[in-house]
């Protein structure tokens, strides 16, 4: 029926979740997004953050030092990923489709087999605040 569609959409929106691995901030500085003195200090310190979408705004899930913590990191919060029902995981890729293939093998090491694993590129606004070597992970349950 459409309500059961309704609750089912809005059951989505409040449960999926979205992990973006940033490689730089140098991109987020350039378009304002970032200051660019945190930049340069992220930058200095090889921080790299995870970040997400929350009600106002950006939320930062994590900061990680390498791009195999980023890995761990998401891999971790995609295993635990609240709810009943199959995992469904869609690996986003500005750049780096090859790269994020092999995110993906190692993501399905970790996961339940019954998970399917689904691959996009992020679009171009979000490449190009970001900037080149984001990734990013989003999950749902079906």
């Amino acid at each position: 029926s459409f309500e059961d569609l309704v609750a089912y959409a809005e059951r989505q929106i409040a449960t999926s979740r979205e992990y973006l691995a940033i490689e730089s901030l140098e991109f987020l500085a350039r378009t304002g997004r970032v200051g660019r003195i945190k930049a340069a200090f992220a930058g200095a310190l090889s921080v790299r953050p995870i970040v997400g979408h929350g009600g106002d705004g950006a939320i930062t899930y994590a900061k990680v030092r390498s791009e195999d913590a980023a890995i761990r990191e998401v891999a971790s919060r995609v295993a635990e990923h609240p709810g009943e029902g199959r995992l469904v995981v869609l690996l986003e890729h500005t750049d780096n489709r090859k790269r994020v293939e092999e995110i993906g093998a190692i993501l399905a090491a970790a996961l339940p087999p019954d998970t399917e694993i689904l691959y996009s590129p992020l679009s171009s606004t979000t490449s190009v605040h970001m900037g080149p070597g984001t990734w990013g992970v989003a999950v749902s349950r079906v």
